[in-house]
């Protein structure tokens, strides 16, 4: 008998793969409203996420997500029912739109392990940044989820919801743990601004803070963390943590992201070590859109490409010079140049006040226990 735990050895602990660069949410705070003039519409072709197949079983989670909408393409049930054929962990997000209950249903039919909701905020702040995308549609698609997998007798897809806080609706974090109780959602992740595309959306990003009112902003954070440690919800809070505040002048800006373990393939077959390396925009754009916003200033977008899957496979472009380089230097806490100007590497994980008792795994482990039973 063959144990697949014990037998595969993954080379990536993820992939993430853009299969969809096009979108009509306009968010306010998205790289593509702001460069929607030399944004390039994309879907990744069906037959070259099919060569991918290989490199997928290979690795332990695949994750169909870019700068575009997934549910726009018209072959996302083929590919996660080829990702989840080489046993991996397949996952996607989404803004909810277009999810019905027949597509939803599809989803589960093809092998979704998780799905992610964005919200960004409370009704009134989300609707703000997100006006294409109501907050009560996001609600209607979590109501449907559940009424599917109760349908179907489906513990899958699991629920995750990406919550973006930002200076103007930190407090609203508040609010997440009774909407994850409301629809059976056990896990959320609660980020901030890493990429500003206009001085508006850096006023709106927590590294932009002079260290006291970072500090004070912080505090709805931390009430989340011990609401949800209370209840027993799995909460993680990663926001870009200002210069000057506690040790940040001196601590490495070491990117939080894998970006020396996991690739990232664009729509448009182009391998990056992150989202943020290689955004769709036209070579020839105009300059002046070119850009985001750091420490108040225009600088040049980050530009990292490694190869195109239409001329070498991924292994091939994983081991070239160039990319195996980088990795070295990134596992240093060397990132190249056009890092850095990256609030991402200013991103830190925030911990609440409570922590398990007991001096033991088994015992913290308990109290967990008891408290999602609780």
């Amino acid at each position: 008998m063959r144990f697949p735990l014990f037998t595969r050895q993954p080379r990536w602990p993820a992939l993430q793969i853009e299969v969809s660069s096009t979108c009509g949410a306009n968010c306010a705070y998205c790289p593509r409203s702001a460069l929607n003039h030399a944004w390039e519409e994309r879907l990744l072709p069906l037959e070259q996420f099919r060569a991918l197949t290989p490199a997928m079983a290979r690795a332990r989670h695949v994750h169909l997500q870019g700068w575009g909408e997934p549910l726009r393409h018209p072959d996302l049930e083929a590919m996660i029912t080829l990702a989840a054929g080489q046993g991996c962990l397949v996952s996607t997000t989404t803004c909810g739109l277009g999810l019905s209950e027949a597509r939803i249903e599809a989803l589960i039919r093809a092998g979704l392990h998780i799905i992610a909701l964005s919200v960004a905020g409370g009704e009134a702040a989300h609707d703000a940044l997100r006006p294409a995308t109501p907050h009560a549609a996001v609600l209607t698609a979590l109501e449907r989820i559940q009424r599917v997998r109760k349908r179907l007798g489906s513990m899958l897809p699991h629920v995750h919801l990406a919550w973006l806080a930002t200076v103007s609706n930190a407090d609203d974090v508040r609010l997440l743990p009774a909407m994850m109780q409301a629809y059976g959602i056990r896990e959320a992740t609660v980020s901030g601004i890493s990429l500003a595309v206009s001085p508006a959306m850096e006023r709106e990003c927590f590294a932009a803070l002079a260290p006291e009112h970072f500090a004070e902003a912080m505090h709805p954070m931390t009430a989340l963390l011990d609401a949800a440690f209370e209840a027993g919800l799995s909460v993680q809070v990663r926001v870009p943590v200002p210069s000057g505040y506690g040790g940040m002048d001196t601590a490495p800006l070491r990117c939080p992201e894998p970006v020396n373990a996991s690739p990232f393939i664009t729509a448009r077959g182009e391998v990056t070590s992150c989202i943020l390396g290689c955004l769709p925009v036209h070579a020839d754009g105009p300059e002046n859109l070119e850009q985001h916003w750091y420490a108040g200033a225009p600088v040049p977008l980050p530009h990292s490409r490694f190869g195109l899957l239409a001329d070498a496979p991924l292994d091939a472009i994983w081991e070239s010079e160039t990319y195996s380089s980088f990795r070295k230097e990134a596992r240093a806490g060397r990132l190249p140049s056009h890092c850095d100007h990256c609030h991402m590497r200013q991103v830190r994980p925030l911990s609440g006040t409570l922590r398990p008792p007991g001096d033991s795994m088994t015992e913290r482990l308990a109290f967990l226990r008891a408290c999602r039973q609780a």
